[in-house]
């Protein structure tokens, strides 16, 4: 492209620009170039007065849009090198940040796009880059462009997310992007424009997570409340009819009584709904899963099930509160993934966006994947599952069976062994552990554990089946008979029986013995509602980022599991993965809660690079960890006390304050699996209890912090239709 002229004659630096594009900007971002008469701009504010007298159809604009994408790219790449050559984390995140409102202020389409596409991996990248000084804060840059640049409402659940993030003191400053945001979105269908209602839902998800009695915090909500109104004018009835669903639905957060205290129109009762806001999902549920068993799945219950999403999603719009939407797609998903794998992936797509912890969606999607013949997706998805759902034993077992299917048996042993620890009582996975432990020649311990699951009442006939098959294998047909026979009183006289008892009668050992090493049935698809392709695209584009970072976690469980040969394996795996990224936190925190003698040298690194990393700075702390290094971390992550306690006592420290049993003893949200599993176990823990290793404190908290790396929420953030 020719360089405009017209504009070469009216400023040097134009000259540097023709001639040597990157390296014009670059000067221009460092704040290196001398651009006469902008000394005193920031850098961004140069470039916009350079090139605001241009035409809109001059080369100049594609050549800076190329450039700065091209810088973007690099600093992404090697954000190391990047970070020395800017002179330290303040001066990298003031340039980034110039460079990134560059983008939305001047419309740069290819940089737009650039960061539209990766905006999950940058979330993930730039999050740890925030100092104490809110100036430099270079996540709230991108989410600033973001809010600019967004074309959908794809983005709604990470505006409100970050609502529920920027509610601790030195976050108060985010809320104003994350409501911008919200109040960027395009407006929903059929609807005439003005506020969007998702920044009132954005504004009183912020207050449910303020501090209760905290006169601050009281302020801080108001002043923003106080601009909402001032932005966008309308009646006191109308706001009151705006603000009900929310007052309704969180009567007993403070920020409600802020409200009504400010607003009198908010303190009288709204007009009555004519029909309910939410319907009542598990009768619907109950009467779909009828239907499917009576006609099969049909378009037009297919449509009704649709119609129940879209309510429990708006309904999760308007009031923040997914729980339902989550569990409406999750049981809808378990009962078509037969039918329809494809719909099934699309609906545990939708319920991660939501919450990411939510070990039966992984569950469901990596069930649907293998139905849809993408057995190494489904794979990756179970490994991700278990990082975000440590307390889920169906993940334990799914991702068992498959490495069983791989011949990578010490491995299924290992995560078998430590659901039976998480849930002694579940028989599905005691089944699993026994048919393993016979392939290992440990029959004699494979039989005893499925005799004490056959005894107990259950109304899983897994164990009982498979103590007839083993008993058979090892030669004990009087024994398998006796099985047989107990099964057929307890369970129906079913095809799956019925053929043991023929390999029974024929006394056939050596087909049992090879009926048993043969790889687990999958189930096939049945004749499926047509069902759009595209659901995949965003399963496929991902695969490698998930595979990733399965590669990572299972490195992880080599390192805490296997022996010396395992563990140099392992380790390797994760150098690899940080000289390709040496911003990838989470490889970080990997070989950082692995090899103390690692530690050391990302302290260095942790005070710039990881300052707001929680992760991080858990995995660097030890038995030896000085206590005004825990009341530093309390003080700056308040709202994850309960994870920081537990890190604590995990390294053998004590709760004598009595933080961590407080903690536990608040209610969880209703959506949380986790902390009541927590709950459970320490109790345990406290009245003196001798815990298997998979479950001890230090475990523990081993899986929350890998819990806590924020990697995994970005990879099902792309939206699918349903």
């Amino acid at each position: 492209m020719q360089p405009t002229k017209a504009l070469l004659s009216r400023h040097p630096w134009f000259a540097a620009f023709d001639a040597a594009p990157p390296r014009a900007l670059d000067a221009v971002l460092r704040g290196a170039a001398y651009v006469p008469p902008y000394q005193r701009a920031s850098p961004a504010q140069k470039i916009e007065g350079l090139f605001g007298d241009l035409p809109a159809d001059a080369s100049e604009w594609q050549i800076l849009d190329d450039t700065l994408c091209d810088w973007l790219q690099q600093v992404r790449a090697d954000t190391d090198a990047a970070m020395v050559r800017s002179g330290g984390a303040a001066s990298f995140i003031a340039e980034t940040g110039d460079a990134l409102r560059l983008v939305w202020r001047l419309k740069l389409e290819k940089s737009a796009k650039w960061i539209c596409e990766n905006l999950m991996d940058l979330r993930g990248w730039a999050e740890p880059l925030l100092l104490d000084d809110e100036a430099y804060d270079l996540p709230k840059a991108l989410l600033a462009a973001a809010a600019q640049l967004q074309t959908s409402r794809d983005w709604v659940h990470l505006w409100l997310g970050e609502c529920r993030r920027a509610a601790t003191p030195r976050l108060y400053h985010r809320v104003d992007t994350a409501l911008t945001g919200l109040a960027r979105m395009p407006p929903p269908p059929n609807t005439i424009g003005g506020l969007n209602h998702e920044v009132l839902v954005g504004l009183a998800s912020w207050g449910t997570a303020l501090p209760t009695d905290d006169f601050k915090a009281k302020n801080a909500f108001l002043r923003r409340w106080r601009t909402i109104k001032a932005s966008f004018p309308r009646s006191g009835e109308q706001w009151r009819h705006d603000w009900r669903d929310l007052l309704d639905n969180k009567v007993d957060q403070p920020f409600t009584k802020w409200l009504k205290d400010e607003e009198p129109a908010l303190r009288r009762p709204a007009t009555p709904r004519k029909e309910p806001l939410l319907p009542h999902c598990v009768n619907v549920i109950q009467g779909f899963a009828r239907e499917l068993d009576a006609d099969g799945l049909t378009e037009q219950l297919w449509g009704r099930m649709r119609t129940l999403i879209r309510k429990t999603e708006r309904f999760a719009e308007i009031t923040g509160d997914c729980y339902n939407l989550v569990r409406s797609c999750t049981n809808i998903a378990s009962l078509i993934q037969e039918d329809a794998p494809g719909h099934a992936v699309a609906l545990t797509r939708l319920a991660l966006i939501w919450n990411r912890h939510n070990g039966h969606a992984w569950s469901v999607r990596a069930r649907s994947l293998e139905k849809l013949r993408r057995p190494a997706i489904a794979e990756s998805a179970l490994w991700e599952g278990l990082r975000n759902a440590p307390e889920s034993t169906a993940l334990y077992g799914q991702l068992a069976i498959m490495l069983v299917d791989q011949e990578r048996l010490s491995e299924a042993e290992y995560l078998l062994r430590a659901a039976t620890a998480i849930d002694s009582e579940d028989a599905v996975v005691a089944n699993e552990l026994a048919r393993l432990l016979w392939r290992k020649g440990k029959a004699e311990e494979a039989i005893t554990l499925l005799e004490e699951h056959a005894a107990r009442p259950s109304s899983n006939s897994a164990p009982l089946y498979s103590l007839g098959s083993l008993f058979l294998a090892e030669g004990r047909l009087p024994e398998a008979q006796s099985a047989v026979t107990r099964y057929r009183q307890l369970f129906r006289n079913d095809t799956r029986i019925n053929g043991l008892a023929d390999r029974i009668r024929r006394s056939a050992i050596d087909e049992q013995k090879t009926h048993l090493h043969e790889p687990r049935p999958r189930g096939a698809v049945r004749a499926p509602v047509a069902w759009d392709e595209f659901d995949l695209n965003p399963e496929e584009s991902e695969a490698a980022a998930l595979a990733h970072i399965r590669s990572l976690t299972e490195a992880d469980r080599r390192l805490r599991s296997g022996d010396d040969e395992t563990r140099r394996s392992a380790l390797a795996t994760v150098d690899t993965a940080l000289e390709e990224d040496s911003a990838d936190s989470y490889a970080h925190v990997i070989k950082a809660l692995a090899c103390t003698s690692y530690r050391p040298s990302l302290v260095a690194r942790q005070e710039t690079r990881f300052t707001n990393d929680l992760a991080i700075h858990l995995a660097l702390t030890g038995p030896d960890t000085p206590t005004n290094t825990w009341c530093h971390l309390l003080a700056r992550f308040p709202q994850d006390t309960g994870l920081i306690l537990l890190t604590r006592l995990g390294h053998g420290g004590s709760d004598a304050d009595g933080g961590l049993a407080e903690w536990v003893e608040t209610e969880p949200p209703r959506d949380d699996h986790w902390k009541p599993f927590i709950r459970k176990t320490l109790r345990r823990h406290f009245n003196g209890e001798n815990l298997p290793l998979a479950i001890s404190p230090p475990m523990l908290a081993h899986d929350a912090i890998l819990r806590r790396v924020e990697v995994g929420w970005g990879l099902v953030g792309n939206r699918v239709s349903i």
